[in-house]
């Protein structure tokens, strides 16, 4: 297993840098052209994800640090993202709308439909944790 960890602070330009990590550690054990796909996925489901958490997440304080974890073996790779801040409900979040009518509000449709599993979670000390799970296939 390959664990690799960064702090980003929590600043929308560097999102596309977190992308970037992932990708890159996911490409140091699933190298094949069949993985890419898989990796393209997770990417998607990271920036969504991080956007979610540099602007609504960190309630507006962008000098956080977000911890970003990528721990990856030959059938799996796990990222997790842990911030300070507000806790997110996403039995709370409505429904995308298809209509073509709203700009936004697709991010967790596109998280799950992106991963295998996302875990959200708050602990005790208000550390909130996104963990996103994508299979190798």
């Amino acid at each position: 297993m390959v664990v690799l960890r960064r702090h980003f602070p929590g600043k929308p330009h560097l999102i596309s840098d977190m992308r970037d990590f992932i990708r890159e550690g996911c490409r140091s054990v699933w190298n094949e052209a069949s993985d890419m796909e898989a990796i393209s996925q997770l990417e998607l489901a990271v920036s969504e994800a991080a956007s979610n958490v540099v602007l609504h997440g960190l309630e507006g304080q962008f000098g956080e640090l977000i911890e970003l974890t990528l721990s990856i073996e030959n059938h799996q790779a796990r990222v997790t993202f842990q911030y300070p801040g507000c806790e997110f409900m996403p039995q709370a979040v409505p429904k995308p709308d298809f209509t073509g009518r709203a700009e936004s509000g697709y991010g967790l449709y596109l998280i799950r439909q992106s991963v295998d599993e996302v875990n959200f979670s708050r602990d005790d000390a208000g550390r909130c944790t996104i963990c996103l799970i994508k299979n190798r296939t």
